[in-house]
């Protein structure tokens, strides 16, 4: 006698949908988010050689891989007319839950890789901006200076000056100065390598003064170290800086002979009492380059101006140090320093000042500027 079944009977073809189900909502979710990526990547077109625009090339090779196991899983569960063992179909199925789990993980971190790459494209395109604003203001100040040697041009019987952009060559009125001055407003880091090149005796039967500033510390101090004619550090583009309107007041009243501001920096005791002379020195790092070479100025006697723009404290004791060891602070008869900008934003304004009292057991007067330096005060 035949036994009658109970109930509704056991199908595999309803477990063997639900796998199917499962792997068709990974294939569906990663294809989401791979397009969201993809359209978000293409927002931003790289440009040519753009190492962002590799990283992201990158990003989405691993989305292709992503697509790749996704597939490899659907195309591994069984057909519908298998048979399916319960306890494989169970591990088949945590085993694809995992791997959907992985996928998630691996996409969240390529979306996070991608906004990282997107920030610092951003902060690329602030620098060449800046770049870009500064280049301008140079470019403004030389036009502007280019006017003023016409005018000097136009109106005395000056000599033409060389065809430099970053030269300009002013003669002054009759009874308004005696000498008319070249102005370089160029920086930079390789002005000493043009010292073999000059001629000194020219220079030093000219009626010119040489102005300049920064990486012109070297050819200012070696024209007075082989002519023994003075020179001016000064930093000539402030006229169109953040600080333009004292400063342009200040140089206009130098050309027209009214005032001496421009060279009256408010000069405070740090050590010792204050004391005037003859000024040597300039930016640190580019005095520096004269050392042991016939360009290098007396300094018996002589006050040492002394300021920078990027040292920090390890290339600011180097640098006092080799003057200790030059012999240079038992020398000289006092010490200014200007603003040393880095060590100032740091909060360590006096840092200089500290290392120069240490260095010479306090026999020199310190004194500081905050007239003097790369600031554009």
């Amino acid at each position: 006698m035949s036994r009658k079944r109970k109930g509704a009977p056991f199908s595999l073809f309803a477990f063997q949908d639900a796998i199917t189900s499962v792997c068709g909502v990974v294939v569906l979710i990663t294809l989401m988010l791979a397009l969201e990526l993809t359209r978000r990547v293409a927002d931003d077109t790289p440009e040519q050689n753009d190492p962002v625009a590799a990283q992201v090339k990158e990003l989405r090779a691993k989305i292709a891989a992503e697509r790749e196991d996704i597939e490899a899983l659907e195309s591994a569960a069984p057909d519908a007319g298998d048979a399916v063992d319960p306890q494989t179909a169970g591990f088949s199925l945590a085993e694809v839950q995992t791997n959907f789990e992985n996928v998630q993980k691996r996409l969240e971190a390529a979306k996070a890789e991608e906004a990282r790459l997107r920030n610092e494209r951003e902060a690329a395109r602030a620098t060449e901006r800046a770049n870009a604003d500064e280049e301008k203001r140079l470019a403004e100040l030389r036009e502007e200076l280019k006017k003023v040697r016409e005018e000097a041009q136009s109106a005395t019987d000056a000599p033409s000056a060389p065809d430099n952009p970053n030269l300009v060559y002013y003669e002054f009125p009759d009874g308004v100065r005696e000498k008319p001055w070249y102005v370089d407003i160029s920086g930079g880091n390789i002005a000493n390598e043009l010292l073999p090149y000059i001629d000194f005796d020219a220079i030093a039967s000219s009626r010119s003064e040489l102005w300049g500033y920064s990486d012109l510390t070297s050819i200012l101090n070696a024209v007075y170290a082989l002519t023994g004619r003075q020179t001016v550090l000064y930093q000539i583009k402030n006229i169109v800086g953040e600080c333009s309107g004292i400063q342009t007041e200040r140089f206009s009243s130098f050309l027209a002979g009214k005032g001496e501001d421009l060279f009256s920096p408010e000069i405070k005791p740090f050590y010792g009492q204050p004391v005037g002379g003859t000024v040597i020195g300039g930016n640190l790092r580019c005095f520096l380059k004269l050392a042991g070479t016939p360009y290098f100025p007396e300094t018996e006697d002589r006050l040492l101006l002394l300021e920078s723009l990027s040292a920090d404290e390890a290339a600011l004791r180097a640098g006092l140090a080799q003057l200790h060891q030059m012999g240079v602070f038992g020398k000289i008869r006092g010490i200014i320093l200007g603003s040393f900008s880095r060590l100032t934003k740091e909060g360590r304004k006096d840092l200089a000042a500290e290392i120069v009292c240490d260095l010479t057991d306090g026999r020199i007067p310190v004194m500081q500027t905050d007239d003097i330096g790369h600031a554009p005060s």
